[in-house]
């Protein structure tokens, strides 16, 4: 229970409504136990018993007038009761908006937390495990926050209504208290066994939902083989293993509701004998006690429930916990780019998470300068990309800035001025104006958007489709090229991003590109001779190590 206890402690640190959502559960308690006192005396008039003149001062006044004392009695009773459901409504919404709230306030942490970790972490994270943590871990976690809420509520319940019954008669009380807690003891296998069937919960719903991803990845190649049947295969297995873990888990729930109804009966049959035969209690008091232990069996039931639902469902808070920011950002400082003439590398060096070295390379790009770098696959080119965009560290040699040793990830204003394109970038469902950031202007012309705004019906109003799908692979390349454009950057990186044209389109864009913006630097990776003999200079990468090519 100790994902739980953080998952709880994180909500209550971090909504403001917390402290009002905790005095509506005390005060929905309270009420209702006053309804419940308030039972004793209307049992007693419609009984004719006297009522006792200790606890209840007002209850003599209402036996001078009976007729008029019973409608009396009514009318408080519910009026409290009528006021308990007040305060359960607001304190119900009020739940719902602060759990809804957390929800996305975690989810917006958890993708700031593995944007801050940097490029390194968040790529040996995964996609797949990045989906995982928001649509499969945090759901259960929010599920496991709901639980514990409701076992909160529960509490408090029992404790109040259990000081209620403790006044009234405190024999029968430890007789119903003793009940309950052979219940919760006879069910709490079941509450243990739910939080290793949770792990395996997970697990199956994480595969699962790996596999349907996997699935809409490989679809067209799927489609076009003819092998759809094999990965339904795989889904239907993994589907199938999480139909199983969820019909063990529901049935140790019910095996747990079928111990707690037992014991409830069984314990509805000895309050009435020991209230009766061993306590003799009046029927004014043995009454509303019996209404009263009659409505705490089923907070009981959930009290077990809940606690076998935070079991099942709370680590899923731990990985999510382990990744996401102890905040979110307010916003993103914008900072102006920072005007250079000279980037070089010096001795540099970056070791992989699988042991490949780069370097130690030496490298310089001055301001406007192309330079292009070329090597077989392996040899290091998109890491010697990465180090230059800032995106990961380097573990040896110096980068410099004009002269002066630089770390390009904390550089103030050197990403304002770099603009990236990659062999595969990312398009959104969304419109393709939406795609650039606005108007292409210049861009479209550099980029040779102009006969696709032709083409497409809508012009930039026109939706692309999931991934860019209405686009060719040479279209969504264009695309993303004219949206880096639009960063206006002073330096340009290419990896691979002109792969999908063809060799005279290639060089037309390039060609445009070169007098659209003369002082623009531009670092590509291409493995077109053709592209290459575009640039200034050509860096030959061989083993991790640079050449001049």
């Amino acid at each position: 229970m100790k994902d739980v206890r953080e998952l709880l402690a994180d909500f209550l640190a971090r909504t403001r409504a917390a402290p009002l959502l905790f005095a509506l559960l005390l005060a929905g308690a309270l009420v209702e136990g006053l309804g419940i006192l308030l039972l004793v005396p209307l049992v007693a008039l419609a009984a004719g018993e006297a009522p006792p003149p200790t606890w209840m001062p007002f209850a003599p006044k209402f036996f001078d007038a009976p007729e008029r004392a019973l409608f009396v009695a009514a009318f408080f009773f519910l009026a409290a009761m009528g006021l308990r459901s007040a305060i359960l409504y607001a304190r119900d919404r009020l739940r719902v908006r602060a759990v809804t709230a957390y929800e996305q306030g975690l989810k917006l942490r958890l993708l700031s937390g593995v944007a801050a970790q940097g490029w390194r972490l968040a790529s040996r994270l995964g996609q797949a495990r990045l989906q995982r943590r928001m649509l499969v871990d945090t759901p259960r976690a929010i599920v496991a926050l709901h639980y514990a809420l409701q076992a909160a509520v529960v509490a408090v319940m029992i404790a109040v209504q259990g000081l209620v019954a403790l006044y009234l008669s405190p024999a029968l009380t430890l007789v119903a208290g003793g009940l309950m807690l052979v219940g919760i003891l006879l069910a709490w296998p079941w509450v243990r066994a739910g939080q290793r069937r949770g792990l395996s919960l997970g697990e199956a719903a994480a595969d699962s939902s790996e596999e349907g991803f996997r699935l809409y990845a490989s679809l067209k190649s799927a489609l076009a083989e003819g092998a759809v049947l094999r990965f339904l295969d795989r889904y239907a297995a993994s589907a199938k293993r999480l139909a199983g873990e969820e019909i063990a888990l529901e049935a140790g729930r019910a095996g747990a509701r079928a111990i707690m109804a037992l014991v409830a009966a069984t314990a509805a049959v000895v309050l009435i004998l020991a209230g009766l035969l061993w306590l003799d209690l009046d029927l004014a008091i043995l009454v509303p006690l019996l209404v009263l232990f009659a409505r705490l069996s089923g907070p009981a039931q959930q009290l077990v429930q809940a606690l076998q639902g935070m079991a099942a469902f709370g680590p899923a808070f731990a990985p999510i916990a382990a990744q996401a920011g102890s905040a979110v950002p307010s916003a993103t400082r914008s900072v102006p780019p920072r005007d250079w003439s000279r980037l070089d590398f010096d001795r540099v060096t970056h070791e992989a998470d699988d042991g490949f070295t780069l370097g130690p390379l030496d490298l310089s790009l001055a301001r406007g300068e192309w330079v292009a770098l070329e090597g077989v696959s392996g040899a290091g080119k998109t890491m010697l990309v990465d180090l230059v965009a800032g995106l990961i560290a380097p573990d040896g040699g110096t980068i410099r800035l004009d002269g002066e040793p630089i770390d390009l990830a904390t550089l103030d204003g050197w990403r304002e001025g770099l603009a990236y394109a990659g062999q595969d970038e990312v398009l959104f469902a969304a419109s393709l104006a939406d795609n650039l950031g606005g108007d292409p202007g210049k861009a479209a012309a550099v980029t040779g958007l102009e006969a696709l705004l032709q083409r497409l019906p809508d012009g930039l109003g026109t939706m692309l489709g999931e991934g860019g799908a209405r686009l060719s692979g040479g279209e969504r390349q264009r695309v993303a090229i004219a949206r880096a454009l639009l960063r206006h950057p002073r330096l340009l990186i290419l990896d691979e991003a002109t792969s999908a044209l063809d060799l005279a389109a290639e060089k037309q864009m390039l060609d445009r590109l070169r007098a659209y913006a003369p002082d623009l630097s531009v670092l590509f990776v291409s493995h077109r001779p053709q592209a290459r003999a575009l640039a200034d200079r050509v860096v030959a990468l061989q083993r991790g190590r640079t050449e001049l090519g």
